[in-house]
């Protein structure tokens, strides 16, 4: 059971950053979406994020396989195991939500959709905006 408490507390710290992250991506997604003029629950933003969540604690489970070697490789980071794994499970959930994460990129094209509305670039789905060979024409008009 000894040998194991090493791999209990990576794993647990890990957990823990991972955790972490997803948390304040929630909230600072909260406000995003608050600017998108919808509503974002945990359950919706869990929905939608799972697997990239998923996949960060099976970054962490596989940094447990790796410890063994990397304490004998370099024995000084003995004492940060704990720093190191609640980076891992940070690090790890922000890469893979940034590659696989779909509530950020929705609510990102909701804003854009709604600026270009506001802009009158485009109105619901059609383009009402002028070329620029409409542009030059209407200067040349006032002419």
């Amino acid at each position: 059971m000894q040998n194991y408490i090493p791999l209990l507390i990576f794993f647990a710290g890990g957990l823990l950053g991972a955790s972490m992250h997803f948390y304040f991506k929630f909230t600072s997604l909260r406000k995003l979406s608050i600017a998108a003029s919808e509503t974002l629950t945990f359950k919706t933003y869990w929905n939608r994020e799972y697997p990239s969540y998923i996949c960060a604690i099976l970054t962490v489970v596989l940094f447990c396989f790796l410890l063994r070697e990397l304490q004998t490789l370099y024995p000084k980071i003995a004492g940060l195991i704990r720093l190191i794994s609640v980076i891992v499970g940070w690090m790890g959930n922000r890469l893979l939500q940034r590659a696989m994460g779909n509530t950020e990129k929705n609510l990102l094209a909701v804003i854009d959709k709604k600026t270009n509305i506001a802009d009158k670039v485009v109105s619901g789905d059609d383009v009402t905006g002028h070329d620029l060979a409409d542009l030059q024409n209407a200067k040349d008009l006032k002419k």
